[in-house]
């Protein structure tokens, strides 16, 4: 069976459409983050530029 080409450009169109709308949802704030990960990360660094801690 083979697939006209208006129905393979129908199928690729509704396939990019669904990732885009599955794409649009606003993440939540970082502090929001940090509390449902029970997980603070701190990097410090040591360099010509920091103070001594």
């Amino acid at each position: 069976m083979q697939l006209s080409s208006t129905t393979k450009l129908a199928a690729s169109l509704l396939i990019a459409l669904s990732l885009l709308i599955g794409s649009c949802s606003i993440p939540p704030p970082l502090v929001e983050r940090i509390k449902a990960s029970g997980e603070l990360r701190v990097v410090t660094r040591n360099s010509g530029t920091t103070l001594p801690g």
